[in-house]
């Protein structure tokens, strides 16, 4: 099982690298369309809110994430 929370913890790692990432390119982009962006007519306004809630979807929040992540690094591993 150790494995598998190792498999998770890059995982984790990865989403919220990406998530972060996601968040300044989109929110880069809104600031060159301005105002316009937050149109409901606009894609790029789905999408700013679309990449703004990735971070809360699953399997873990934020802070969830860092939580298991720092376990798993120091060997902590969830009960199953």
């Amino acid at each position: 099982m150790e494995v598998a929370h190792d498999v998770m913890k890059y995982f984790q790692i990865a989403k919220c690298v990406i998530n972060k990432r996601a968040i300044e390119v989109v929110s880069l982009a809104m600031d060159i369309a301005g105002g316009s962006g937050f149109l409901a007519s606009n894609t790029l306004s789905r999408l700013y809110r679309d990449v703004r809630a990735g971070p809360f979807r699953q399997p873990y929040a934020p802070t969830e994430a860092r939580d298991h992540i720092g376990k798993i690094a120091l060997g902590v591993y969830p009960e199953e």
